[in-house]
């Protein structure tokens, strides 16, 4: 594992080169343009985890590593000349290991990528042997880094170097932390900036109509940030998450009565149903074929493979269900009426709105509609005997 070190902010790799080449005996090996592209589903599950997925690329390699964020150390580090959508598609069993149970189902995307210069050069003794070697990487926009690999049987040449680079006039820093933070921010991106749980703080007193509206728009930018994904069908979660706002926001508009005006609860709540029978078959051939190797497994080895006609039919359906579900959400009536919701949403709240539970705080609401339901189960309870059916 190599050692790493931040360049101070005026030090430039031609400048560190030229002192350093005064100092050591330095031999200039290569240079090359290169880039590093970072890769994480579109929920964060390897960022969560603390895993940085990075393929760093030149014209005469592809090497792809899992990082440790805590400490920049290498999981994994193995050429490979691309990266595979789904953990289970990897050549290679030990980024199987480590990817599959975290991505699960879910895609390996591309994040964001950095562009740089790899420079290798190498530190020789006095019999013109490697005693250490050096890669620079030499970023346009970000602070330069310097990888520090010590060679077997010649630490005191290491520990000799590390306490010059340490030291004036290089004064460069120890580090451990990945790059992904700065390249994210660097591409206007910023981890976690999706995420399908529904996490809202409202106050207790805030007015109902408001609170509705504002949890109706978080919604709708999660349906929106999967829609992309649901059309493409790039992984079975998109859909997932999609739905499960989708049903969400038709819930609401169906329990939450006297909020919203009457026309606006009717219309909406009729076309998120109809967004959730759309979606409906393909999401549930996406579950037939998640399960499908569990149930092929739980069958005897004999005649697993008897399934496999079952497998095809399912996938090819799936097929035909999702390009039906993508052409409707390239419909009118989908684009135009999810487009209208949104105005709607984002229309400024009637200061005297004459719904019957629209000025009602949401602890009033929530505290209504609780103790109607706690009196409804308690009802149906009670004419439940011995002898009813189960």
């Amino acid at each position: 594992m190599p050692l790493s070190f931040e360049f101070p902010s005026h030090l430039t790799a031609e400048a560190f080169i030229a002192q350093l080449d005064n100092k050591t005996n330095l031999q200039l090996l290569s240079r090359h343009d290169c880039h590093r592209t970072y890769y994480d589903s579109f929920d964060w599950r390897l960022y969560s985890a603390g895993i940085s997925c990075e393929l760093t690329q030149s014209k005469t390699s592809s090497l792809l590593a899992l990082i440790d964020l805590a400490d920049g150390r290498d999981l994994v580090n193995t050429e490979l000349a691309g990266v595979p959508v789904f953990a289970k598609d990897f050549p290679n069993d030990t980024l199987q290991q480590h990817l599959a149970p975290i991505l699960e189902m879910r895609a390996l995307l591309p994040l964001c990528t950095l562009n740089f210069k790899d420079i290798q050069l190498n530190i020789l003794n006095d019999d013109q042997k490697i005693v250490v070697r050096l890669v620079i990487e030499d970023y346009e926009q970000l602070t330069d880094r310097l990888l520090v690999y010590p060679v077997k049987g010649y630490d005191k040449a290491s520990e000799h170097l590390i306490e010059t680079l340490i030291s004036p006039p290089f004064e460069l820093t120890a580090i451990k932390h990945s790059l992904l933070p700065a390249a994210l921010q660097l591409n206007g991106r910023k981890a976690y900036d999706y995420s399908s749980k529904l996490n809202i703080d409202l106050a207790p007193e805030l007015r109902a109509d408001i609170a509705c509206k504002y949890l109706y728009s978080h919604l709708l930018n999660t349906i929106k940030a999967n829609e992309q994904g649901v059309i493409t069908d790039l992984d079975s979660e998109f859909l997932h998450d999609f739905r499960v706002a989708v049903r969400r926001t038709r819930s609401g508009l169906s329990q939450l009565k006297g909020v919203l005006p009457n026309n606006i609860s009717g219309r909406f709540r009729d076309f998120f149903s109809w967004l959730g029978q759309i979606t409906g078959p393909t999401r549930d051939l996406d579950v037939h074929l998640l399960n499908f190797e569990h149930y092929k497994n739980s069958l005897p080895e004999s005649i697993r493979e008897d399934l496999n006609p079952l497998h095809d039919f399912l996938l090819g359906t799936q097929k035909k269900t999702h390009q039906e579900l993508a052409k409707k959400l390239r419909s009118d009536k989908y684009i135009n009426t999810l487009a209208d919701w949104e105005l709607y949403l984002k229309e400024p709240s009637n200061k005297q709105p004459t719904e019957a539970n629209a000025q009602l705080n949401i602890k009033e609401l929530a505290d209504h509609r609780i103790w109607k339901m706690f009196n409804r189960v308690l009802k149906e309870g009670q004419d439940i005997t011995p002898y009813s059916p189960p």
